[in-house]
Protein backbone atom coordinates (compact mmCIF):
# COMPACT_ATOMS: atom_id res chain seq x y z
CA UNK A 1 0.00 0.00 0.00
CA UNK A 2 1.15 3.43 -0.67
CA UNK A 3 2.66 6.11 1.86
CA UNK A 4 0.28 8.92 2.08
CA UNK A 5 1.26 12.12 4.46
CA UNK A 6 -2.00 13.02 4.79
CA UNK A 7 -0.90 16.36 6.94
CA UNK A 8 0.19 17.73 3.16
CA UNK A 9 -2.64 17.20 1.25
CA UNK A 10 -4.75 19.80 2.59
CA UNK A 11 -2.82 22.82 1.98
CA UNK A 12 -2.08 21.43 -1.59
CA UNK A 13 -5.65 20.51 -2.31
CA UNK A 14 -6.44 24.31 -1.68
CA UNK A 15 -4.33 24.83 -4.62
CA UNK A 16 -5.93 22.81 -6.56
CA UNK A 17 -8.83 24.43 -6.06
CA UNK A 18 -7.98 27.75 -7.05
CA UNK A 19 -6.56 25.68 -10.21
CA UNK A 20 -9.76 24.22 -10.53
CA UNK A 21 -11.20 27.59 -10.49
CA UNK A 22 -8.70 28.94 -13.00
CA UNK A 23 -10.01 26.08 -15.34
CA UNK A 24 -13.59 26.40 -14.68
CA UNK A 25 -13.46 30.53 -15.74
CA UNK A 26 -11.42 29.36 -18.71
CA UNK A 27 -13.64 26.62 -19.43
CA UNK A 28 -16.56 29.39 -19.18
CA UNK A 29 -14.35 31.04 -21.92
CA UNK A 30 -14.40 28.65 -24.63
CA UNK A 31 -17.99 27.15 -23.45
CA UNK A 32 -16.65 23.35 -22.44
CA UNK A 33 -19.60 21.16 -21.03
CA UNK A 34 -19.56 20.83 -16.82
CA UNK A 35 -19.32 17.37 -16.97
CA UNK A 36 -15.48 18.06 -18.77
CA UNK A 37 -14.49 20.33 -15.98
CA UNK A 38 -15.32 17.91 -13.87
CA UNK A 39 -13.16 15.08 -14.94
CA UNK A 40 -10.61 17.48 -15.58
CA UNK A 41 -10.53 18.14 -11.75
CA UNK A 42 -10.47 14.73 -10.99
CA UNK A 43 -7.62 14.05 -13.28
CA UNK A 44 -5.59 16.84 -11.40
CA UNK A 45 -6.15 15.53 -7.98
CA UNK A 46 -4.91 11.54 -9.25
CA UNK A 47 -2.24 13.29 -10.66
CA UNK A 48 -1.33 15.52 -7.35
CA UNK A 49 -1.88 11.71 -5.64
CA UNK A 50 0.90 9.76 -7.57
CA UNK A 51 2.89 13.04 -7.05
CA UNK A 52 2.64 12.77 -3.09
CA UNK A 53 3.58 9.02 -2.99
CA UNK A 54 6.90 9.80 -4.90
CA UNK A 55 7.67 12.73 -3.34
CA UNK A 56 6.88 12.52 0.16
CA UNK A 57 6.80 8.65 0.88
CA UNK A 58 9.32 8.07 3.96
CA UNK A 59 11.41 6.02 2.14
CA UNK A 60 14.72 7.53 1.74
CA UNK A 61 17.14 6.68 -0.59
CA UNK A 62 21.15 6.51 0.23
CA UNK A 63 24.08 5.56 -1.46
CA UNK A 64 26.55 3.16 0.00
CA UNK A 65 30.27 3.40 -1.32
CA UNK A 66 33.75 2.32 -0.75
CA UNK A 67 35.62 5.07 -0.85
CA UNK A 68 38.82 6.76 0.54
CA UNK A 69 41.21 3.84 -0.11
CA UNK A 70 44.73 4.76 0.56
CA UNK A 71 48.33 2.56 0.42
CA UNK A 72 50.45 3.42 3.02
CA UNK A 73 52.73 1.28 1.61
CA UNK A 74 53.57 -1.41 -0.83
CA UNK A 75 51.58 -3.82 1.65
CA UNK A 76 49.30 -2.35 3.55
CA UNK A 77 46.24 -0.01 2.78
CA UNK A 78 42.46 0.71 4.07
CA UNK A 79 39.29 2.00 2.76
CA UNK A 80 35.88 3.53 4.29
CA UNK A 81 32.57 2.17 4.21
CA UNK A 82 30.57 5.55 3.55
CA UNK A 83 26.69 5.79 3.57
CA UNK A 84 24.67 9.30 1.98
CA UNK A 85 21.36 10.20 2.00
CA UNK A 86 20.80 11.20 -1.37
CA UNK A 87 16.75 12.35 -1.13
CA UNK A 88 16.75 14.64 2.21
CA UNK A 89 14.10 16.79 1.11
CA UNK A 90 11.88 13.49 2.15
CA UNK A 91 12.58 13.43 5.40
CA UNK A 92 15.79 12.69 8.02
CA UNK A 93 17.48 8.67 7.35
CA UNK A 94 17.01 7.29 10.70
CA UNK A 95 19.47 4.23 10.46
CA UNK A 96 18.04 1.49 12.07
CA UNK A 97 21.42 -1.01 11.33
CA UNK A 98 22.73 -2.94 8.79
CA UNK A 99 24.76 -5.83 7.73
CA UNK A 100 27.26 -4.99 5.19
CA UNK A 101 29.09 -7.64 2.58
CA UNK A 102 31.52 -7.33 0.23
CA UNK A 103 32.84 -9.31 -2.30
CA UNK A 104 36.90 -9.56 -3.02
CA UNK A 105 36.96 -9.85 -7.01
CA UNK A 106 39.89 -12.69 -7.38
CA UNK A 107 39.45 -12.18 -11.24
CA UNK A 108 42.30 -9.12 -10.23
CA UNK A 109 44.05 -10.46 -7.66
CA UNK A 110 43.87 -13.69 -5.77
CA UNK A 111 46.30 -12.93 -3.38
CA UNK A 112 43.36 -10.55 -1.51
CA UNK A 113 42.93 -14.07 -0.68
CA UNK A 114 45.77 -13.60 1.99
CA UNK A 115 45.34 -10.46 2.97
CA UNK A 116 44.17 -9.87 6.57
CA UNK A 117 41.22 -7.17 7.01
CA UNK A 118 40.56 -5.40 10.68
CA UNK A 119 38.03 -2.46 11.57
CA UNK A 120 40.11 0.52 12.38
CA UNK A 121 38.40 2.18 15.26
CA UNK A 122 39.77 5.59 15.51
CA UNK A 123 37.27 8.28 15.13
CA UNK A 124 37.39 10.35 11.52
CA UNK A 125 35.58 13.54 11.57
CA UNK A 126 32.37 13.84 12.93
CA UNK A 127 30.01 12.06 11.21
CA UNK A 128 30.04 8.74 12.30
CA UNK A 129 27.82 6.10 13.31
CA UNK A 130 28.61 5.39 16.95
CA UNK A 131 30.80 2.08 17.15
CA UNK A 132 28.90 0.43 19.05
CA UNK A 133 26.08 -0.08 16.17
CA UNK A 134 29.10 -1.83 14.34
CA UNK A 135 29.88 -5.20 14.81
CA UNK A 136 32.38 -7.57 13.79
CA UNK A 137 34.01 -8.09 10.87
CA UNK A 138 35.48 -11.59 9.18
CA UNK A 139 36.25 -13.19 5.94
CA UNK A 140 35.21 -15.97 4.49
CA UNK A 141 37.02 -16.56 1.03
CA UNK A 142 36.74 -13.79 -0.91
CA UNK A 143 33.75 -12.61 0.98
CA UNK A 144 33.97 -10.16 3.41
CA UNK A 145 30.96 -9.77 5.81
CA UNK A 146 30.82 -6.40 8.94
CA UNK A 147 27.71 -7.51 10.88
CA UNK A 148 24.91 -5.14 12.96
CA UNK A 149 26.53 -4.39 16.73
CA UNK A 150 24.64 -3.31 19.55
CA UNK A 151 20.59 -3.38 18.57
CA UNK A 152 19.49 0.51 18.18
CA UNK A 153 16.54 1.51 20.01
CA UNK A 154 13.64 3.91 18.80
CA UNK A 155 14.21 7.58 19.74
CA UNK A 156 18.33 6.56 19.35
CA UNK A 157 18.96 6.14 15.43
CA UNK A 158 21.70 7.68 14.01
CA UNK A 159 20.90 10.68 11.41
CA UNK A 160 22.55 9.81 8.05
CA UNK A 161 24.10 12.88 6.66
CA UNK A 162 22.98 14.02 3.16
CA UNK A 163 26.24 16.75 2.56
CA UNK A 164 29.52 14.52 3.27
CA UNK A 165 27.55 11.02 3.85
CA UNK A 166 28.27 9.19 7.71
CA UNK A 167 31.12 6.98 8.11
CA UNK A 168 30.42 3.51 8.72
CA UNK A 169 33.77 1.73 9.23
CA UNK A 170 37.09 2.35 8.11
CA UNK A 171 38.79 -1.13 6.80
CA UNK A 172 42.76 -1.60 6.99
CA UNK A 173 44.04 -4.52 5.15
CA UNK A 174 47.64 -5.94 4.44
CA UNK A 175 49.47 -9.14 3.00
CA UNK A 176 52.64 -10.25 4.92
CA UNK A 177 53.13 -12.52 2.12
CA UNK A 178 53.83 -9.47 -0.07
CA UNK A 179 57.31 -8.60 0.91
CA UNK A 180 59.33 -10.49 -1.87
CA UNK A 181 56.84 -8.97 -4.75
CA UNK A 182 57.35 -5.40 -3.37
CA UNK A 183 54.26 -4.15 -4.29
CA UNK A 184 50.51 -3.97 -4.17
CA UNK A 185 48.90 -5.70 -7.12
CA UNK A 186 45.82 -4.88 -8.67
CA UNK A 187 41.97 -5.26 -6.82
CA UNK A 188 38.42 -4.36 -6.70
CA UNK A 189 36.13 -4.63 -3.73
CA UNK A 190 31.97 -4.89 -4.86
CA UNK A 191 28.89 -5.80 -2.81
CA UNK A 192 27.41 -8.52 -2.75
CA UNK A 193 23.37 -7.43 -2.92
CA UNK A 194 21.50 -10.47 -3.62
CA UNK A 195 21.33 -13.80 -2.50
CA UNK A 196 21.99 -16.69 -1.99
CA UNK A 197 23.70 -16.40 1.26
CA UNK A 198 24.41 -13.37 3.02
CA UNK A 199 24.21 -10.15 1.33
CA UNK A 200 24.50 -6.15 2.04
CA UNK A 201 20.98 -5.15 4.01
CA UNK A 202 20.35 -1.82 5.35
CA UNK A 203 17.39 -0.63 6.99
CA UNK A 204 15.95 2.54 8.77
CA UNK A 205 12.82 3.26 10.93
CA UNK A 206 9.80 5.29 10.35
CA UNK A 207 7.11 5.88 12.80
CA UNK A 208 8.78 3.07 15.34
CA UNK A 209 8.52 0.97 11.98
CA UNK A 210 11.71 -1.04 11.00
CA UNK A 211 12.01 -1.59 6.92
CA UNK A 212 14.51 -3.03 4.74
CA UNK A 213 15.90 -0.60 1.90
CA UNK A 214 18.05 -1.66 -0.86
CA UNK A 215 18.51 0.98 -3.94
CA UNK A 216 22.49 2.65 -4.52
CA UNK A 217 25.57 0.85 -4.13
CA UNK A 218 29.27 2.00 -5.78
CA UNK A 219 32.39 -0.37 -6.03
CA UNK A 220 36.14 0.61 -6.73
CA UNK A 221 39.17 -0.90 -8.34
CA UNK A 222 42.57 0.43 -8.27
CA UNK A 223 42.08 0.19 -11.90
CA UNK A 224 41.91 4.34 -12.45
CA UNK A 225 45.25 4.05 -10.68
CA UNK A 226 47.33 1.86 -13.44
CA UNK A 227 47.58 1.22 -16.80
CA UNK A 228 45.86 -2.05 -17.63
CA UNK A 229 44.68 -4.80 -15.62
CA UNK A 230 48.26 -5.15 -13.43
CA UNK A 231 49.61 -2.84 -12.00
CA UNK A 232 53.02 -2.45 -8.77
CA UNK A 233 51.48 0.16 -6.26
CA UNK A 234 54.66 1.92 -4.59
CA UNK A 235 53.26 3.56 -2.13
CA UNK A 236 55.62 5.10 0.14
CA UNK A 237 56.36 3.99 3.66
CA UNK A 238 54.49 5.77 6.20
CA UNK A 239 56.66 7.22 9.16
CA UNK A 240 57.83 4.35 11.50
CA UNK A 241 56.42 3.81 15.19
CA UNK A 242 58.37 5.40 17.65
CA UNK A 243 59.13 3.75 20.76
CA UNK A 244 61.86 5.99 22.64
CA UNK A 245 62.08 8.33 23.88
CA UNK A 246 58.61 9.38 24.24
CA UNK A 247 57.32 13.50 23.39
CA UNK A 248 58.48 15.53 26.34
CA UNK A 249 60.52 12.97 27.45
CA UNK A 250 63.90 13.00 30.19
CA UNK A 251 67.08 10.81 29.65
CA UNK A 252 70.26 11.04 31.09
CA UNK A 253 73.16 10.96 28.48
CA UNK A 254 73.57 8.46 26.43
CA UNK A 255 69.96 8.52 24.76
CA UNK A 256 68.93 5.53 22.72
CA UNK A 257 66.37 5.98 19.96
CA UNK A 258 64.31 3.10 19.12
CA UNK A 259 61.71 2.41 16.92
CA UNK A 260 59.55 -0.07 14.78
CA UNK A 261 61.05 -1.32 12.21
CA UNK A 262 57.93 -1.72 9.87
CA UNK A 263 59.27 -3.19 6.84
CA UNK A 264 61.58 -6.70 7.18
CA UNK A 265 63.80 -6.53 4.10
CA UNK A 266 66.51 -4.39 2.70
CA UNK A 267 65.49 -1.60 5.18
CA UNK A 268 66.77 1.74 5.19
CA UNK A 269 66.32 4.88 7.35
CA UNK A 270 67.33 8.42 7.91
CA UNK A 271 67.44 9.91 10.99
CA UNK A 272 67.90 13.29 12.17
CA UNK A 273 68.24 15.15 15.46
CA UNK A 274 68.25 19.08 16.34
CA UNK A 275 68.14 21.76 19.03
CA UNK A 276 64.72 23.17 17.42
CA UNK A 277 61.62 21.59 16.41
CA UNK A 278 61.78 23.23 13.20
CA UNK A 279 64.62 21.45 12.53
CA UNK A 280 67.04 24.69 11.27
CA UNK A 281 69.88 23.84 13.14
CA UNK A 282 70.10 20.08 12.92
CA UNK A 283 72.97 18.33 15.15
CA UNK A 284 72.71 14.80 13.68
CA UNK A 285 72.03 13.90 9.69
CA UNK A 286 72.42 10.38 9.11
CA UNK A 287 71.05 7.33 6.50
CA UNK A 288 71.90 3.56 7.30
CA UNK A 289 70.77 0.38 6.05
CA UNK A 290 69.66 -2.58 8.03
CA UNK A 291 69.93 -6.26 7.49
CA UNK A 292 66.41 -7.95 7.18
CA UNK A 293 64.58 -9.27 10.16
CA UNK A 294 61.61 -7.57 12.61
CA UNK A 295 63.74 -6.50 14.97
CA UNK A 296 63.12 -2.70 16.23
CA UNK A 297 65.58 0.03 15.70
CA UNK A 298 68.09 1.02 18.27
CA UNK A 299 70.17 4.17 17.48
CA UNK A 300 72.26 4.79 20.66
CA UNK A 301 73.69 8.95 20.69
CA UNK A 302 77.29 8.15 22.35
CA UNK A 303 78.36 11.61 21.39
CA UNK A 304 75.31 13.35 22.51
CA UNK A 305 76.15 14.15 26.14
CA UNK A 306 75.02 18.12 26.72
CA UNK A 307 71.95 18.74 29.15
CA UNK A 308 69.15 20.65 27.10
CA UNK A 309 66.22 20.18 25.14
CA UNK A 310 66.49 18.23 21.33
CA UNK A 311 64.16 16.87 18.59
CA UNK A 312 64.15 14.26 16.68
CA UNK A 313 62.26 12.40 13.72
CA UNK A 314 62.70 9.53 11.19
CA UNK A 315 61.82 7.97 8.01
CA UNK A 316 61.91 4.89 6.77
CA UNK A 317 61.91 3.15 3.17
CA UNK A 318 62.96 -0.64 1.92
CA UNK A 319 61.37 -1.87 -1.03
CA UNK A 320 58.85 0.68 -1.64
CA UNK A 321 59.90 5.02 -2.25
CA UNK A 322 61.30 6.23 0.92
CA UNK A 323 58.32 7.53 2.93
CA UNK A 324 58.06 11.12 4.70
CA UNK A 325 59.32 12.20 8.67
CA UNK A 326 57.10 11.91 11.38
CA UNK A 327 56.12 14.83 12.99
CA UNK A 328 59.56 16.32 15.69
CA UNK A 329 59.03 14.59 19.16
CA UNK A 330 61.33 16.21 21.87
CA UNK A 331 63.58 14.85 24.69
CA UNK A 332 65.53 16.71 27.46
CA UNK A 333 69.07 15.16 28.39
CA UNK A 334 69.26 16.03 31.96
CA UNK A 335 72.88 16.51 33.59
CA UNK A 336 74.19 12.32 33.37
CA UNK A 337 75.15 10.61 36.97
CA UNK A 338 78.63 9.01 36.97
CA UNK A 339 78.95 6.19 39.00
CA UNK A 340 82.86 6.23 41.15
CA UNK A 341 84.41 3.42 43.34
CA UNK A 342 86.63 5.00 45.79
CA UNK A 343 89.00 3.55 48.22
CA UNK A 344 90.37 6.01 50.90
CA UNK A 345 91.29 5.52 54.48
CA UNK A 346 91.90 8.11 57.50
CA UNK A 347 95.31 7.10 59.02
CA UNK A 348 93.83 6.67 62.54
CA UNK A 349 91.64 4.57 62.13
CA UNK A 350 94.20 1.93 60.29
CA UNK A 351 96.67 2.11 62.72
CA UNK A 352 94.25 0.83 65.02
CA UNK A 353 91.97 -1.73 62.83
CA UNK A 354 88.66 0.27 62.92
CA UNK A 355 86.39 0.88 60.50
CA UNK A 356 83.28 2.90 60.59
CA UNK A 357 83.48 6.19 59.74
CA UNK A 358 81.69 8.83 57.89
CA UNK A 359 83.45 11.39 54.48
CA UNK A 360 82.19 13.52 51.86
CA UNK A 361 83.86 13.41 48.27
CA UNK A 362 83.51 16.24 45.77
CA UNK A 363 84.31 16.57 41.79
CA UNK A 364 85.78 19.56 41.09
CA UNK A 365 86.85 20.50 37.51
CA UNK A 366 90.41 19.70 37.00
CA UNK A 367 90.91 23.03 35.30
CA UNK A 368 91.52 26.66 36.59
CA UNK A 369 88.96 28.20 38.85
CA UNK A 370 88.66 24.47 39.99
CA UNK A 371 84.87 24.85 40.42
CA UNK A 372 82.75 22.46 42.32
CA UNK A 373 80.67 20.36 40.45
CA UNK A 374 78.79 17.49 42.75
CA UNK A 375 79.11 15.99 46.00
CA UNK A 376 78.46 12.42 47.94
CA UNK A 377 78.06 12.13 51.57
CA UNK A 378 79.08 8.54 52.12
CA UNK A 379 78.91 5.94 55.39
CA UNK A 380 81.55 3.46 55.63
CA UNK A 381 81.33 0.23 57.30
CA UNK A 382 82.99 -1.67 54.93
CA UNK A 383 86.59 -3.10 56.09
CA UNK A 384 88.10 -2.41 52.71
CA UNK A 385 87.17 1.28 52.87
CA UNK A 386 86.00 0.68 49.57
CA UNK A 387 82.66 2.21 49.03
CA UNK A 388 80.59 2.72 45.67
CA UNK A 389 79.40 7.19 45.07
CA UNK A 390 76.92 8.19 42.47
CA UNK A 391 77.49 11.94 41.35
CA UNK A 392 74.19 12.87 39.55
CA UNK A 393 74.96 16.56 38.57
CA UNK A 394 78.08 15.90 36.95
CA UNK A 395 78.61 14.69 32.90
CA UNK A 396 81.75 12.73 32.09
CA UNK A 397 84.79 14.97 32.36
CA UNK A 398 88.02 15.10 33.80
CA UNK A 399 88.09 15.77 37.80
CA UNK A 400 89.75 16.12 40.96
CA UNK A 401 88.49 14.14 43.75
CA UNK A 402 88.43 15.62 46.79
CA UNK A 403 88.08 13.66 50.43
CA UNK A 404 87.19 15.49 53.48
CA UNK A 405 86.00 13.71 56.77
CA UNK A 406 86.61 15.73 60.32
CA UNK A 407 89.93 14.83 62.16
CA UNK A 408 91.43 14.46 58.79
CA UNK A 409 93.77 17.18 56.55
CA UNK A 410 91.49 17.40 53.04
CA UNK A 411 92.99 15.54 50.29
CA UNK A 412 92.69 16.04 46.80
CA UNK A 413 93.52 13.45 44.01
CA UNK A 414 96.42 13.72 41.56
CA UNK A 415 97.53 16.33 39.68
CA UNK A 416 96.18 16.64 36.18
CA UNK A 417 93.05 15.19 37.69
CA UNK A 418 91.19 12.24 36.96
CA UNK A 419 88.64 11.46 33.29
CA UNK A 420 85.94 9.78 34.76
CA UNK A 421 83.12 8.51 32.35
CA UNK A 422 79.07 8.09 32.78
CA UNK A 423 76.45 6.24 31.11
CA UNK A 424 76.86 3.48 33.47
CA UNK A 425 80.39 2.89 33.42
CA UNK A 426 82.02 1.91 36.87
CA UNK A 427 84.99 4.15 37.46
CA UNK A 428 87.77 3.60 39.91
CA UNK A 429 89.84 5.33 41.96
CA UNK A 430 92.34 4.24 44.83
CA UNK A 431 94.41 6.12 47.11
CA UNK A 432 95.66 3.68 49.20
CA UNK A 433 97.61 2.27 46.42
CA UNK A 434 100.94 4.90 46.35
CA UNK A 435 101.07 8.13 47.40
CA UNK A 436 101.26 9.07 43.66
CA UNK A 437 97.54 9.20 44.10
CA UNK A 438 97.40 12.29 45.78
CA UNK A 439 98.07 15.79 45.20
CA UNK A 440 101.79 16.55 46.40
CA UNK A 441 102.14 13.42 47.34
CA UNK A 442 100.36 14.32 50.53
CA UNK A 443 99.33 10.63 51.75
CA UNK A 444 101.00 8.67 54.89
CA UNK A 445 101.77 4.53 54.70
CA UNK A 446 100.57 2.95 57.41
CA UNK A 447 101.57 -0.79 57.26
CA UNK A 448 100.76 -1.55 53.26
CA UNK A 449 98.80 1.32 53.06
CA UNK A 450 98.32 4.90 51.72
CA UNK A 451 96.37 7.21 54.01
CA UNK A 452 94.96 10.62 54.64
CA UNK A 453 96.24 12.44 57.43
CA UNK A 454 94.93 12.41 60.67
CA UNK A 455 94.92 15.08 63.63
CA UNK A 456 93.20 18.26 61.98
CA UNK A 457 90.84 18.58 64.42
CA UNK A 458 89.50 21.77 64.13
CA UNK A 459 89.27 21.55 59.96
CA UNK A 460 91.42 24.60 59.21
CA UNK A 461 93.26 22.33 56.72
CA UNK A 462 96.46 22.32 58.80
CA UNK A 463 97.66 20.32 61.62
CA UNK A 464 99.36 22.36 64.27
CA UNK A 465 99.68 22.67 68.26
CA UNK A 466 95.93 23.92 68.29
CA UNK A 467 94.74 20.26 67.06
CA UNK A 468 97.73 18.74 69.51
CA UNK A 469 95.77 21.30 72.62
CA UNK A 470 92.40 20.04 71.19
CA UNK A 471 93.01 16.17 71.52
CA UNK A 472 94.82 16.61 74.95
CA UNK A 473 92.39 18.90 76.38
CA UNK A 474 89.40 15.88 75.68
CA UNK A 475 91.78 12.86 76.86
CA UNK A 476 92.61 14.63 80.33
CA UNK A 477 88.50 14.92 80.35
CA UNK A 478 88.04 11.00 79.35
CA UNK A 479 85.72 13.12 76.23
CA UNK A 480 84.35 10.08 74.43
CA UNK A 481 81.71 11.39 72.13
CA UNK A 482 84.18 14.14 69.93
CA UNK A 483 84.54 12.17 66.62
CA UNK A 484 87.37 14.65 65.78
CA UNK A 485 89.61 14.07 68.52
CA UNK A 486 89.05 10.18 68.75
CA UNK A 487 91.15 9.84 65.78
CA UNK A 488 91.27 6.23 66.43
CA UNK A 489 87.43 5.66 65.90
CA UNK A 490 87.56 3.37 69.28
CA UNK A 491 84.98 6.03 70.64
CA UNK A 492 87.51 7.37 73.28
CA UNK A 493 89.50 10.22 73.24
CA UNK A 494 93.32 9.27 74.69
CA UNK A 495 97.04 9.10 74.23
CA UNK A 496 97.18 7.41 71.45
CA UNK A 497 95.43 10.43 68.98
CA UNK A 498 97.71 12.57 70.75
CA UNK A 499 100.73 10.60 69.38
CA UNK A 500 99.24 10.77 66.45
CA UNK A 501 98.32 14.32 66.45
CA UNK A 502 101.52 15.72 67.67
CA UNK A 503 103.43 13.51 65.15
CA UNK A 504 101.44 14.87 62.19
CA UNK A 505 101.81 18.58 63.82
CA UNK A 506 105.95 18.04 64.03
CA UNK A 507 105.76 17.40 60.13
CA UNK A 508 103.19 20.61 59.65
CA UNK A 509 100.52 18.47 57.71
CA UNK A 510 98.89 20.62 55.55
CA UNK A 511 96.15 19.94 53.04
CA UNK A 512 97.76 20.39 49.38
CA UNK A 513 96.02 21.34 46.44
CA UNK A 514 96.27 22.76 43.03
CA UNK A 515 94.61 26.22 44.33
CA UNK A 516 96.91 29.13 45.06
CA UNK A 517 97.84 29.04 48.51
CA UNK A 518 96.08 32.93 49.10
CA UNK A 519 92.88 30.91 46.86
CA UNK A 520 92.76 27.56 48.64
CA UNK A 521 88.93 27.32 49.08
CA UNK A 522 88.40 24.71 51.37
CA UNK A 523 85.27 22.67 49.97
CA UNK A 524 83.96 23.20 53.27
CA UNK A 525 83.56 26.94 52.33
CA UNK A 526 86.64 28.43 54.89
CA UNK A 527 89.54 29.96 53.44
CA UNK A 528 93.31 28.21 54.31
CA UNK A 529 95.35 31.20 55.31
CA UNK A 530 98.64 29.71 56.39
CA UNK A 531 101.17 29.31 53.91
CA UNK A 532 102.59 25.79 52.95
Amino acid sequence: MLNINWYIIKPVELLIHGIAGTLKLFAYSIQVKMIYKEKLKYLFFIILFLFNCDLFAANPKFDLRLTNRNYISSNEGYFDIVIKHTNPGQSDFLYAGAEYVIILNTDFQTEHLNYIYAIDTATYGTERIPLNYIGGLSKNSDTLKLIQGDSILTGNEPVISSTSGTLVARIRFYNPDLYSNSCLLEEQFSWKTVPPGVFTKVYFRNNGETNLINNSFSTFSTYDLCVGSFCCLEAPLHPPVRISPENNSTHSAPVTLQWQKGFPVNYSAHLQIAEDSAFSNILFDSSFTLPDGNENVSVTLALLITPGDYYWRVKQGGIPPQGAYNEPWKFSIMPGSITLNLTVIPEGLYRFNQFDFEYKAYLRNADAPFELVDSFNVSSSDSLFENTLIFRNALPGRYYIVVSTPGCVETWSKEGGEYIEGGGVLNEYDFTLDDSQAFYENLILVRNKYCIYSGDVNQDQNIDLFDVLSVYYNSNNFKTTDSHTDLTGDNITDLSDILIAENNSKKFVISRSPVPTNQNLVSSGHQLLKSP
